[in-house]
């Protein structure tokens, strides 16, 4: 029962305030209007001037907007072009990739008959390395008549000789 009292007191005291602010004259409620109008404005005004003013290109942005407009489809050109290229980079990276096991696979085969025929043939020297190799021998002869000779004056200079 305590608590229907308290709720009926309540309404009692809503109402006797809705009676009086309907009391009131027109001109009166026009003014709270206005100035809640103008409050709600004011702060609106701040918040966004505030936040411009934290981000200067945006403030840019909104003071040109036909650049702003040219600079965002110019950057989204930009945009898909990079993801353009980025794109083609990838796909020959991975034909790259792919193709490779064949292309080593051709060289391979292309160059079997040679590596086996080198692996396994006969090596038989050239006329050219054969004339170097005789030439080196002669040499080799010439250098050792050439030791005998110093051999025998060193001999000689020794007084055992």
């Amino acid at each position: 029962m305590n608590q229907l009292d308290t709720i009926s007191q309540g309404l009692q005291t809503l109402g006797g305030q809705a009676v009086n602010a309907l009391s009131l004259p027109s001109q009166a409620v026009e003014q709270l209007s206005s100035a809640v109008v103008m409050r709600s404005q004011v702060a609106a005004t701040s918040v966004l001037q505030n936040w411009l003013d934290a981000h200067p290109i945006a403030a840019w942005m909104l003071h040109h907007p036909i650049w702003a407009l040219a600079l965002i489809g110019f950057l989204v050109i930009m945009a898909f072009g990079l993801l353009g290229a980025i794109a083609r980079l990838t796909e020959n990276i991975w034909l790259s990739l792919l193709q490779t096991p064949i292309k080593l696979s051709q060289w391979l085969f292309k160059k079997s008959p040679r590596l086996i025929q080198h692996l396994f043939a006969p090596q038989q020297p050239n006329r050219d390395s054969k004339q170097q190799l005789l030439d080196a021998i002669h040499q080799l002869e010439e250098l050792r008549k050439e030791q005998d000779k110093v051999l025998e004056q060193i001999k000689q200079l020794l007084p055992n000789g």
